[in-house]
């Protein structure tokens, strides 16, 4: 008929029977090919920007997230991703380098040598300084990664998420992914093309912004 989904499987799947699980959302339907029964489990983990390696990076960063040949799971990756305005962005460019100048100063008084941890935050802070000053027309923003991991079984969940950790770790520069456990149902609709997940940013913070 005219209009109609072209897969009429868009349709049911959102009907289809489910549970939670501490660390799974576990979906039951029908295989389209054979029509036995299977199972789908999922786990969602979020990706925030204090739990990213101090380090720069360039607009391809998450290639290996999306096709890399090291990652052999199936995942879904969503950012949500909220508009700051100007001068509060600068505001809080500001109290970056400020705060990060310090923290460099403090580690090399009396000769010592600071650690590069340091020095790369003070290179960033500056950056975006520098990326959001006067007439560059430049705003902030505030954003938030969700990814989930798909299996068909329990055992093959844990070694998705298992491997997608090691690729993480390796290559994407995130240092640590929070794993919305204890209610996996809802975390999945973060990244479902309908959802969410950002909370709004604080205007008194600058930690929100992404370093690199």
């Amino acid at each position: 008929m005219p209009g109609e989904p072209r897969d009429r499987r868009q349709l049911v799947a959102l009907g289809e029977a489910s549970h939670d699980e501490f660390s799974a959302h576990v979906v039951e339907g029908v295989d389209p090919e054979t029509g036995a029964p299977v199972q789908w489990w999922h786990r969602t983990a979020a990706i925030r920007a204090e739990n990213m390696a101090v380090a720069p990076r360039t607009p391809l960063w998450l290639v290996d997230a999306l096709v890399g040949r090291e990652l052999d799971v199936v995942r879904t990756l969503a950012f949500h991703i909220e508009l700051v305005p100007a001068a509060e962005a600068k505001h809080a460019a500001k109290v970056d380098v400020v705060r990060d100048m310090a923290d460099h100063l403090s580690e090399t008084a009396n000769g010592k040598i600071g650690s590069d941890e340091t020095s790369t935050r003070v290179t960033a802070a500056q950056r975006r300084r520098s990326d959001l000053a006067a007439g560059s027309h430049h705003h902030g923003v505030n954003w938030v990664g969700f990814i989930t991991i798909t299996a068909a079984s329990r055992e093959e969940l844990a070694r998705a998420t298992r491997r997608f950790g090691e690729v993480r770790e390796t290559h994407l520069g995130i240092e640590r992914l929070d794993w919305l456990d204890s209610y996996q149902s809802a975390a999945s609709g973060t990244t479902w093309p309908i959802a969410r997940g950002l909370a709004p940013h604080d205007a008194n913070g600058g930690r929100w912004f992404i370093r690199g």
